[in-house]
């Protein structure tokens, strides 16, 4: 069973203790790093996958090219926004010390807030935030995973979706609802591609898969059952940091039916809303754990596939209903306020 909110807080706090011993060497952040440039509705983009890490930061190279990058952006698009979305806020403290008492849990302030100062990830994402805020720069957020201040309650919920889903994947033949009409109906296997390339259709407009054949597909594919979707995820989950690149990536990535893999769908999705806006000069730049890189550029190429996904993550979607959040910084306050937000759908 997963664990999560202040009942837990003591364990996670201890663990990550250990991590913040390990400092990441330069060879992992240098194999983490990937920049992948892509166009989506006529909008171009600019996706850098990074180790999110401070010691990324340290690196004068990847520092100053991840500032300009900002710099010309005509909107910044952050995995994780810590401060704008009030996750390291007395609010957001206050929520956790409040969940605690309800569960009889004793806990203070103080663990909790060397939790936020110290943790690895989120000590990267402030000072992206900074970089945005002192450039003047919007920034938007549209990953599922971390959209408000009650993230542990939803963490939790999605955590055990993903485990429940597992025992109704093969009753909804989820796992084959992209991958048959790759194999069998397309025909054209040029089409599945290493995201590093600059051409890679995928399952849109530009594959020659018709709606009625894709359907057609997706009616036979409730016969493959999940365990292929199942060793998907295995092989998801077991590589590393700089080497999963989800859909993209895996050898089953078609079969992929899992948390990650809806994260990045979605966040392809908002990609895919932000583009149609009125944005001004310059790309939409993304800042994306390694990870993710490949999978969402995957995603944002191929509407057919990423929406046919989007669909049959409604499980997932039915605990939390993903949000795009957009911020701009107040200097006089010094602080981020929400300009836009909007449900993805």
């Amino acid at each position: 069973m997963y664990e999560s909110g202040p009942d837990n807080i003591h364990r996670q706090q201890n663990a990550k203790k250990e991590v913040e011993q390990k400092r990441y060497s330069r060879e992992s952040v240098d194999e983490a790093w990937r920049k992948l440039h892509f166009e989506v509705n006529g909008r171009q983009v600019e996706l850098y996958g990074v180790l999110h890490v401070p010691e990324t930061l340290e690196v004068d190279e990847y520092r100053e090219t991840l500032k300009q990058a900002i710099a010309r952006a005509s909107l910044v698009v952050i995995e994780s926004m810590p401060t704008a979305s009030g996750m390291h806020s007395e609010r957001f403290i206050k929520f956790i010390l409040e969940m605690a008492e309800k569960s009889s849990e004793k806990i203070s302030r103080e663990p909790i807030v060397n939790f936020f100062e110290t943790e690895k990830s989120g000590r990267f994402f402030r000072q992206i935030e900074n970089f945005a805020a002192n450039l003047h720069k919007k920034a938007a957020m549209v990953d599922p995973w971390i959209q408000n201040i009650e993230h542990p309650v939803v963490v939790y919920d999605l955590l055990r979706r993903d485990s429940d889903v597992l025992t109704t994947k093969t009753v909804l033949g989820m796992l084959g609802t992209i991958a048959f009409a790759f194999y069998n109906l397309t025909g054209n296997k040029a089409n599945i591609k290493n995201e590093q390339t600059d051409n890679s259709p995928g399952l849109s407009g530009k594959s020659g898969l018709t709606r009625r054949q894709f359907l057609k597909g997706l009616s036979g594919a409730v016969m493959g059952g999940g365990w292929l979707s199942s060793m998907a995820s295995v092989i998801d989950s077991s590589s590393g940091i700089s080497v999963r690149g989800g859909r993209a990536d895996n050898p089953l990535g078609p079969f992929l039916y899992n948390l990650l893999d809806y994260r990045d769908v979605t966040v392809a999705k908002g990609l895919d809303i932000l583009t149609k806006k009125e944005l001004g000069e310059g790309p939409i730049v993304m800042i994306y754990g390694a990870g993710h890189a490949s999978a969402i550029r995957h995603y944002a190429e191929a509407s057919l596939e990423r929406e046919a996904k989007y669909t049959t993550y409604a499980p997932y979607r039915s605990v939390d209903p993903p949000q795009l959040h957009t911020y701009e910084f107040d200097a006089s306050k010094k602080e981020w306020v929400t300009v836009e937000m909007a449900d993805i759908l």
